[in-house]
């Protein structure tokens, strides 16, 4: 399914707005990782939250904390400098 078509059918009001919307974002989510791929931006593809974890174990022991604000589909990820704190 192209994003246009998505777009289109939560435009006219269609009971599965959720569920489009949620097929909008993973759709423009493939598109800008593809982009940031094709521009050296990543080395690889699906390995960003490995190597999170164990650059945070290796440099104070900890993993980093994820807090997910499910009404706006975002998620926030904290580095701890220091596991005191």
């Amino acid at each position: 399914m192209e994003w246009q078509d998505v777009r289109r059918r939560i435009d006219e009001g269609e009971e599965r707005h959720t569920e489009l919307k949620t097929e909008l974002q993973e759709l423009y989510n493939e598109s800008l990782a593809h982009f940031m791929a094709g521009m050296g931006f990543m080395e690889r593809r699906g390995r960003g939250w490995l190597i999170m974890r164990r650059e945070m174990q290796a440099f104070n022991g900890t993993e980093p904390e994820l807090l997910h604000d499910e009404p706006n589909q975002f998620v926030r990820v904290t580095f701890l400098l220091d596991p005191q704190t």
